[in-house]
């Protein structure tokens, strides 16, 4: 953030942690909030210098919903468990130190401005991000890839001015994932430890989208063109010693 900008946050943290004496662990935070600043990333710059209150919006990494949940389990399998306890020799080793584990991240999206391709208040493209005028509200009730924010909600402002559009109003995709792991640990001796991992990244396989093309009054505006990867599967294998 540049000197001399301002900003502002509010929010709510909760958080929730339960363990069980079956080796079930869950941990819940949740966090509601709201940035505010005149400025946003460094080296982005006002539309008009003279007016930085005009500049002043929802910062560029406001989050207003954020929810993660983890959860950890040793599966009851192996010495002392209800399954195999009584295990031994190679049966033990191949029971013994088995947990499953997920994390689920929920999110809302984040807030962008609407800019133009041209310099219509003539003073270098390099000064400042041209915005246009808001005519309408900019949102739709009903959004898809091709379709995220309102292109008619906005037209060019008059030559040699500044648009009215606000920064940071348009909200993009939010995001939703689930991770999922298969973890065990196997003592060999007193100094070697084995550790395997199988590992799912976006195991629901659910499709969040990325950042909708921000250049108002083009063709592009509002479209989608990205979305975070496909469900990954990976294995892993570590000695400790």
């Amino acid at each position: 953030m540049q000197l001399g900008t301002s900003s502002i946050y509010h929010g709510l943290q909760t958080k929730l942690e339960r363990r069980f004496s079956s080796g079930f662990s869950v941990l819940a935070a949740y966090t509601f909030g709201k940035a505010i600043d005149d400025n946003g990333v460094a080296w982005s710059r006002p539309q008009d210098p003279r007016d930085r209150r005009a500049n002043r919006g929802l910062a560029d990494f406001d989050t207003r919903h954020r929810l993660v949940v983890s959860a950890l389990y040793e599966l009851p399998i192996g010495p002392g468990k209800a399954l195999l306890g009584n295990s031994k020799g190679v049966v033990k080793k191949l029971a013994e130190g088995w947990r499953v584990a997920a994390i689920g991240v929920h999110s809302t999206g984040f807030a962008f401005t609407p800019s133009l391709t041209f310099d219509v208040a003539n003073v270098g493209l390099g000064n400042y991000t041209p915005r246009p005028n808001r005519i309408g509200n900019g949102t739709l009730s009903s959004q898809s890839v091709a379709r995220w924010w309102d292109p008619t909600a906005f037209s060019a402002p008059a030559q040699n001015s500044f648009g009215n559009a606000g920064r940071n109003f348009l909200m993009g995709p939010g995001q939703n994932n689930w991770d999922f792991s298969l973890l065990k640990d196997t003592a060999i001796g007193e100094r070697f430890a084995v550790e395997f991992r199988a590992e799912c990244f976006n195991v629901l396989n659910i499709t969040n989208f990325g950042t909708p093309n921000t250049q108002a009054l083009t063709p592009l505006f509002g479209q989608i063109f990205s979305a975070s990867p496909p469900r990954i599967v990976q294995f892993g294998l570590k000695v400790r010693f």
